[in-house]
């Protein structure tokens, strides 16, 4: 009688909570994507970088901050602002001029840095006086450029992703979590949370299909510099150690280092000890740390074609859904669901938790009354 009380208060703490949204979403269907903003304001952040984390690690793997291309996504996001429980008055946009000295330049893709080719620019903006990040405004939905990092003023979240995710994009043949170059796919892992040591890194990355960790070639070098510095982590692991003889390093599949950009204090690694080697994002410097204490983000290049040979249909949206209701447990909450079935209106989510709920509160019961 017990566990079925139990389970009655599950059900009712679950209809409870799923009327509480953290986010709402609202598809566009001239452009094919769904705009996501976060509603409550304990998300509202300073950094830019924080933003991103917020779209890719709470909202979906596929998501990153919006970019709004045309008339049609303006009317989009409007509507969305207006309707949706969110109180800032402006938020972050996927729009930013770091990938060149402090200018007017401003690019519209996280992935392939394209310029503008639509904007809503307020008046007197973008200015060209320091590092800068897009953001919109409700009361008039006029962009303007702010300061990308912590100690500015604080914005709301507005993310956007595919309304069907493909597992591969047929523009670059990569997945479109990753950033194309030069043939490969480079998966700038964003994490919530701290780092990790270089054995995790390794096995993360080859445990990817065609993936390995990542050993910079002199042309690889300014492309890897921009995009980690575009992710938000502080630093990266490399694929470089002197795990063979003392202080003589290269990479971990054997490569020869083609002009490493060691940091002006390097001074060859600890005698002794095997050293493994990461990068700082803002400006690329080679350091060493300890293999397996020191923590840091996750770096990997894939190989496109062993990548779309044993990845069939792996993120189609019917697979995630499928995946959500099959691994679902009482301690998955709604914002979980949502995640996953971030596709389906906001509304779609109490059903969902009610009878999710309501499915496992049962077979509980009756297993456990037999």
């Amino acid at each position: 009688m017990g566990r079925l009380v139990c389970c009655l208060f599950l059900i009712v703490g679950s209809l409870f909570m799923s009327g509480v949204k953290s986010f709402t979403s609202l598809n566009n269907s001239a452009t094919g994507y769904t705009f996501v903003v976060f509603e409550d304001s304990h998300y509202d952040t300073d950094s830019w970088f924080d933003a991103r984390k917020l779209c890719r690690t709470d909202v979906s793997p596929f998501a990153d901050l919006a970019e709004i291309t045309d008339e049609s996504d303006v009317t989009t996001v409007a509507n969305l602002l207006s309707s949706s429980g969110a109180s800032n008055p402006a938020y972050w946009l996927g729009i930013h001029n770091l990938e060149v000295p402090p200018s007017a330049r401003f690019t519209a893709s996280l992935q392939t840095g394209q310029l503008l080719t639509f904007d809503k620019w307020d008046s007197g903006r973008p200015k060209s006086d320091a590092d800068r990040c897009g953001t919109v405004k409700i009361n008039d939905n006029k962009w303007r450029d702010e300061e990308c990092h912590p100690g500015s003023k604080f914005y709301g979240v507005l993310c956007r992703l595919p309304m069907q995710p493909s597992p591969i994009d047929s523009n670059t043949g990569c997945p479109p979590t990753m950033v194309p170059f030069e043939g490969k796919c480079y998966d700038f892992h964003i994490l919530s949370g701290a780092g990790v040591n270089f054995t995790t890194a390794r096995s993360t990355c080859e445990g990817l299909p065609g993936g390995r960790m990542v050993v910079p070639t002199s042309t690889m070098q300014e492309f890897v510099t921009r995009y980690a510095f575009l992710s938000g982590v502080l630093n990266f692991w490399l694929g470089v150690t002197d795990q063979e003889v003392d202080s003589e390093f290269k990479g971990v599949y054997g490569e020869a280092l083609d002009n490493p950009k060691w940091e002006a204090s390097f001074w060859g690694g600890r005698d002794g000890e095997v050293d493994c080697i990461f990068f700082v994002t803002n400006g690329g410097e080679w350091l060493d740390d300890d293999c397996y204490t020191g923590l840091h983000g996750i770096l990997c290049v894939v190989d496109p074609l062993v990548y779309a040979a044993s990845t069939p249909g792996q993120f189609s949206p019917s697979a995630v859904s499928s995946a959500a209701l099959a691994t679902v447990t009482p301690s998955v909450d709604c914002k979980e669901i949502r995640r996953l079935l971030i596709n389906q209106e906001p509304s779609f989510c109490p059903l969902i938790c009610w009878a999710v709920c309501l499915s496992v509160c049962l077979s509980v019961h009756v297993a456990t009354t037999r």
